[in-house]
């Protein structure tokens, strides 16, 4: 591997790059960034292999130019928001494949993955925007949520399922955890409502009309993921919605 060298940069996102690197790509975390979220992001593919789940494959840690980055296999194909945005006729298809793709992980339970109600509840704790009060009652409804074992990606949406319906690799998967479903539903509603309203309302009416699940058991997640969502890189155009929907719990 280290006769690899980097190549061009094929795509951007909040805390790393991803290049070309051979065969392969590499996720380079910005600088500044230490190697533990590679490291995990590393150790979360490896169990997610054992599982069988469509996610690239992990080939190592290593540093470039100061910086930490983790080596996977190239996932083929573009992000279905790419198809979605750009053709509103194939979006049923792709929401039903959407769908089916998270369904799948939360019917399976992963060993070694952090709880869910522990991520979130440190997000919470880190929101600064959100009044102490408001913050405080949000963590003690939290430890009174259902807790469960199922995986959970944290951060599912059109734009980390790459290729086409019934062939897609999910990516990303560094805020994977062990938990309720409807919580990993609400946050998917969390992060697509903000550039894709119909389609975040159309993705959870699905989920909920194939599972069965309880539409007000996801929404009293709701005030919690936007809390949560508060402390990490939103972007301003979504800060007073997300302030909002947690100030409803």
């Amino acid at each position: 591997m280290s006769a690899t060298k980097p190549g061009a940069v094929i795509g951007t996102g909040a805390t790393a790059d991803v290049l070309a690197y051979g065969a392969d790509v590499l996720k380079l975390y910005h600088a500044g960034v230490g190697r533990e979220p590679a490291d995990r992001e590393g150790a979360i593919l490896d169990a997610l292999e054992e599982a069988g789940i469509a996610a690239p494959r992990s080939r190592g840690v290593i540093a470039h130019d100061g910086r930490w980055g983790l080596v996977m296999t190239r996932a083929s194909g573009r992000p279905f928001a790419e198809a979605m945005l750009a053709r509103p006729e194939v979006v049923p298809a792709y929401i039903e494949a959407l769908v089916a793709l998270q369904l799948s992980l939360h019917a399976v339970s992963v060993p070694g993955l952090r709880p869910y109600a522990a991520r979130l509840g440190e997000h919470i704790g880190r929101a600064g925007r959100l009044p102490p009060a408001q913050r405080e009652r949000l963590l003690e409804r939290l430890v009174q949520m259902p807790v469960a074992d199922r995986l959970c990606h944290g951060d599912f949406h059109p734009f980390n399922v790459l290729g086409v319906p019934g062939n897609a690799v999910i990516i990303d998967w560094v805020d994977a955890t062990a938990g309720p479903p409807l919580a990993d539903l609400a946050r998917t509603y969390v992060l697509l409502h903000q550039f894709a309203p119909a389609i975040a309302t159309a993705h959870v009416e699905r989920y909920l009309a194939i599972s069965g699940a309880d539409r007000a058991e996801m929404e009293a997640w709701l005030p919690l993921v936007a809390a949560g969502r508060l402390a990490e890189n939103a972007s301003a155009d979504e800060i007073a919605g997300l302030l909002a929907l947690a100030a409803a719990g």
